[in-house]
């Protein structure tokens, strides 16, 4: 069941295994929310309801390299706004 993104190449990286929100930026600019669409309008709430039970407020971030960097801002933007935790994902 895993979504199709090309990473773009990073430097040391963890895996966010408490992160109960994982947002995805595919190559077509289309958002994900755990794995299901969803409009950038009601991604705050739906990010705020799926870490209501996690204390660290992690969200896992993953864009496709091809993706339009300014939605991948937005996003950041938004968790810096709701002061949730962002964690910017890339390939080894």
């Amino acid at each position: 069941n895993a979504v199709d993104v090309d990473l773009p190449q990073g430097g040391e990286t963890a895996e966010p295994g408490s992160a109960l929100a994982t947002v995805v930026i595919q190559p077509d600019n289309t958002i994900l929310l755990n794995k299901k669409v969803i409009q950038f309008e009601q991604l705050g709430d739906a990010i705020e309801t799926a870490i209501a039970s996690d204390t660290t407020r992690l969200v896992a971030l993953y864009g496709d390299k091809t993706s339009d960097y300014g939605i991948a801002i937005q996003i950041i933007s938004l968790a810096k706004e709701r002061k949730m935790k962002i964690a910017i994902m890339a390939d080894k």
